[in-house]
């Protein structure tokens, strides 16, 4: 998955955190909203793009600071 994601159009960059209770994580930062949601429209929910992977859910989120 993720040579996949990162190859796509406007990635920025991205991070999986480590599963818990089964369960992972992952951000990630493209160019802008539009890329974002492109991205996200070639996942969707409960598909399997990778075995032993089940996307749950998509969120889109606007980043509001950087440290």
């Amino acid at each position: 998955m993720i040579p996949r994601v990162s190859q796509t159009s406007g990635f920025v960059a991205g991070y999986w955190l480590e599963p818990l209770d089964g369960k992972g994580i992952s951000v990630t930062l493209w160019e802008s909203e539009e890329a974002a949601r492109e991205a996200a429209g070639l996942i969707h929910p409960a598909s399997s793009p990778t075995t032993g992977v089940k996307v749950d859910r998509i969120e889109t989120r606007e980043v509001i600071g950087q440290a």
